[in-house]
Formats: C-alpha cells, structure tokens, sequence
C-alpha cells in the first residue's frame, strides 16, 4: 500500500524546512506529512491565516478549514516550536494551492541559492 511519503517524495536536492537538520527537520517533514494525508482527504479546502508582518513563528488560522489543517499538523508534533507551526503551516497551504511539484521545484532553487 503506497503511503503518503511514498505520493509525496522528498525529493534529492531539497532544501531543509527548517535548516536546523536532526529530529527537529524529521519533526518538521512529519508535520507536513500529516497535513497533505489531510489536504489529499478535502480537496478544495478553504484555507486562510495571518501573520503579523515581519514576524516569524506566530501564525493563526483564520478558516474553519485552515484550523482543522492545524490540528492535523499538530498532531503529529504536538510539542512543536512557533516557527516549526508557521513553516509547516505555511508549506502546507502552499501546497494545497500550487501542488507539490512546485513545492518540490521551490524548495530545489532555495537549495541552490536562487529561492523566488
């Protein structure tokens, strides 16, 4: 049975989530993982947040949707930092709404110094 890290590969040359390597990036990527097994489940979710300008780590979500997708993220690091919330929150929403080819070809410049 193919799993989710199975349909959704990190892929060679990928940059780090979090530039922090170890348990905190397995931590991380685990993060992201339970969101897209979320996101594959609701299609079209309606997903909204904010943060405040210049701020890194204290992001809030703002839809019904966006909030479920929280709770799912969460769970799987229930003890996550700010930033680890706002980073896989963040790649999550960028993936319901690009695709996760573009997440891959993304995070494959930043990893070469060329990040849009």
């Amino acid at each position: 049975m193919k799993t989710i890290k199975d349909k959704y590969p990190w892929e060679p040359g990928m940059r780090e989530i979090s530039g922090f390597g170890g348990n905190y990036e397995r931590a991380c990527r685990n993060m992201i993982y339970a969101g897209l097994a979320w996101l594959d489940a609701r299609p079209g979710a309606d997903l909204k947040a904010s943060a405040p300008p210049g701020v890194y780590g204290i992001l809030t979500a703002t839809s019904k949707d966006a909030k479920a997708l929280e709770k799912a993220v969460l769970a799987a690091c229930p003890d996550c930092s700010g930033a680890m919330h706002h980073a896989t929150m963040s790649a999550c929403m960028f993936i319901a709404q690009h695709g996760w080819p573009r997440y891959v070809a993304v995070m494959t410049e930043a990893s070469k110094g060329t990040s849009p």
